[in-house]
């Protein structure tokens, strides 16, 4: 069914997941610290220069997803599809929902118990852990995937202007939850990411022209993507001193910021396996563990920050967060390869 490997898309992963396990590491320097001090400017613009995490695994979802299965797609690979959806990310899903149950009780109240009712309440909505999220999200575009790709098969002007028919998308329903009617779980819902994954989507379908098209325009897709960093950072940090901006700015600069970082990382990852290709296989390597890492680096952040204590000023809480990020990233990274070489089927846990 698939394609010739394409070495970019797991160095893009890789982007990503750094951008993932940093967000995490920072949120309690951002959530604790002075808002006044020098040192929390530092953690607020790391953990929001991080914004592109989500946006861009799920615009790299939909350029693998329309990459792999558009050409050849039949009607009898729907129960294949699902089947492997179901096996190496529900499956997963609900393990790991189970170990942060169970872990988060010891960790946090040292208490451990098991309540069948109350467990499988928190699957629907990922309450389990503050991370799983992205997993409902993204079982939501699996379930839409044969529609928008018979849509596209079948009208001309669907796949024409895909893209710009997801932003439209994502619009309505942006200006429908802000004024007409509050949607719950918002952030939970794959309509609040339609641009990011219509994108990725449209790349996917006609990948080389894309791509030449990325590469072409490289200089002021990097220009847009460092703006709207910016705007991304700096309205936060302005807030710390009571300079607030309306909240359409906030969201402005997320939604093009995570554009325009996806089309950033993708020609960067492109270009760093042309030119250097010992740099590439690593981060390839490590982006092929991507789905384990983001799965498994909350619980060493969570050890981490219970079990060792911050002390003194701003050089050595910076330390400590440091400290926190390698070890969670890095911890993460060595248990995902000890588990799928040791542990079979190593899927159970983290996917595949």
């Amino acid at each position: 069914m698939g394609k010739g490997k394409i070495y970019e898309f797991e160095l893009f992963r890789f982007f990503a997941i750094v951008a993932v396990v940093l967000i995490h590491a920072s949120s309690q320097g951002v959530g604790l610290l002075d808002r006044q001090s020098k040192i929390h400017v530092i953690f607020n613009f790391l953990n929001k220069i991080s914004l592109y995490a989500v946006p861009s695994f799920l615009f790299m979802s939909g350029v693998v997803l329309f990459y792999n299965y558009y050409a050849k797609w039949q009607l009898k690979d729907i129960i294949p599809f699902y089947a492997k959806r179901l096996k190496f990310i529900v499956v997963p899903y609900v393990v790991v929902s189970l170990f942060y149950y169970l872990f988060n009780q010891r960790l946090y109240y040292h208490t451990m118990t098991f309540n069948l009712s109350h467990f499988l309440s928190l699957l629907p909505w990922s309450k389990s852990g503050y991370h799983l999220y992205f997993i409902i999200i993204i079982l939501q575009f699996y379930v839409l995937f044969p529609v928008l790709l018979f849509l596209v098969k079948k009208f001309s002007f669907v796949q024409r202007y895909f893209t710009w028919i997801g932003i439209g998308l994502f619009l309505l329903f942006y200006f429908t939850n802000k004024y007409y009617y509050s949607f719950p779980h918002r952030t939970s819902l794959c309509f609040t990411y339609f641009a990011f994954f219509f994108l990725g989507a449209s790349i996917g379908m006609n990948y080389a022209k894309a791509l030449a098209l990325i590469i072409k325009q490289r200089i002021w897709i990097s220009v847009c993507a460092l703006i709207t960093g910016l705007g991304a950072s700096i309205p936060y940090i302005l807030a710390d001193n009571h300079h607030f901006a309306p909240q359409y700015v906030y969201d402005f600069f997320f939604y093009t910021y995570g554009v325009f970082a996806s089309l950033f990382f993708l020609w960067l990852s492109y270009a760093i396996h042309q030119k250097f290709s010992k740099t590439s296989t690593v981060l390839q390597n490590i982006g092929s563990h991507s789905f384990g890492i983001y799965l498994i680096h909350p619980a060493l952040i969570g050890l981490y920050t219970m079990k060792i204590k911050a002390s003194g000023g701003s050089i050595a809480y910076l330390l400590y967060f440091i400290g926190a990020y390698l070890v969670a990233f890095g911890g993460a990274y060595l248990l995902t390869v000890l588990i799928k070489k040791f542990i079979k089927p190593y899927w159970v846990l983290i996917g595949k």
